[in-house]
């Protein structure tokens, strides 16, 4: 079993609140059971751990202590800054949103199995930091992209650019401003 390292962001559910505090499972870890304790759901004291969490609630948390033989993941809502959260939460969902394309490519290839999938990732991961990263970059700079990739077979990797050209464009922005120059 994988578990998080202490200080890292983990997206949680809520599934049972209690007086004491609150138990989740973390999505990102195959749902591991983890615990926040009153003292860490919130900055100052709090008489009611319902106020501030549900169940079924998803919370951008923090872990604080992880015990692998005993099973036991300590978490704190209070420890995450608003940064870290929107942080969080943009990492997270392209990192769905890779795994979405690479599933889609997976599928024109005719090759779903999940492991072929973590294989083109792990490839992927090699030269980039994130998958994402990779896609976005081969959707952008092309040549300079599969360059770098030059591990990735180039059946796969034709695949990959039909997919994540389709899918993955630049934002154009349109920017107005009205500008009022006076001499004296």
């Amino acid at each position: 079993m994988i578990y998080p390292e202490a200080k890292e962001l983990v997206i949680a559910t809520v599934k049972k609140v209690v007086p004491y505090g609150a138990f989740c499972s973390l999505d990102e870890y195959n749902d591991i059971e983890a615990f926040i304790h009153v003292s860490e759901v919130a900055p100052r004291w709090i008489k009611n751990v319902h106020e501030h969490v549900k169940e079924g609630q998803k919370i951008i948390v923090r872990v604080v202590r992880v015990i692998p033989e005993k099973n036991q993941v300590d978490l704190s809502i209070k420890r995450v800054t608003e940064a870290d959260k929107v942080w969080k939460r943009e990492t997270y969902r392209k990192s769905k949103r890779s795994d979405k394309l690479l599933e889609i490519a997976a599928k024109k290839l005719k090759k779903n199995d999940k492991e072929y999938i973590d294989e083109i990732r792990k490839g992927l991961e090699k030269v980039y930091e994130t998958s994402f990263e990779a896609l976005e970059d081969l959707s952008y700079n092309t040549e300079e992209a599969r360059k770098k990739l030059n591990e990735i077979p180039e059946k796969t990797l034709n695949v990959l650019e039909e997919v994540v050209k389709e899918n993955i464009k630049r934002q154009k922005v349109n920017i107005n401003r009205n500008v009022i120059l006076e001499c004296f």
